[in-house]
């Protein structure tokens, strides 16, 4: 815990980082003597105010006010949006369409790879895997059982080519 650098009597609770010149400084302060030097900072954070925040496309409401609704909790979107936080696992699935809007402007993709270990596979090859992989799955489902074959084959080409 910081003590204020200033009154050197309060616990410091706004901390300052600059860095300039690849030099760091720091600057420990109490709220009073912050609000004195002309610091001030909105305290209360909301969860539900910034997802409603995230939800708005370039200063515009987005035009149409969502009716989806979860088969299994029964929670709607403009609740979720109120609570800021979901009612079961199943709300992923029932509000989809409104969530990956929201997920690409945050994290600029919608689909997670996970992470691969730096000298386990080059990214394109993995990628490969991921697709052949998938392909492989589509073609068990079809029960096209000899195309899955020949995918299960190419798959392990690949996975010789990482080792």
């Amino acid at each position: 815990m910081f003590i204020c650098e200033l009154c050197k009597k309060h616990p410091a609770t706004v901390h300052l980082t600059d860095i300039h010149n690849n030099e760091k400084k720091e600057l420990h302060l109490c709220q009073g003597c912050a609000e004195d030097k002309g610091i001030s900072f909105q305290h209360n954070f909301s969860l539900p105010e910034l997802l409603a925040e995230l939800t708005v496309d370039g200063g515009n409401e987005i035009s149409k006010k969502s009716t989806a609704v979860c088969d299994n909790c029964g929670l709607t979107y403009d609740e979720f949006q109120a609570r800021g936080r979901f009612g079961c696992a199943n709300d992923y699935k029932a509000f989809r369409e409104e969530l990956m809007p929201m997920i690409e402007r945050i994290h600029g993709k919608t689909q997670h790879v996970g992470k691969v270990p730096g000298d386990a596979c080059n990214s394109s090859n993995h990628q490969d895997l991921m697709d052949l992989q998938k392909k492989m799955k589509d073609a068990i489902e079809r029960e096209a059982y000899e195309e899955a074959a020949q995918i299960r084959d190419q798959i392990n080409t690949v996975k010789g080519q990482q080792q």
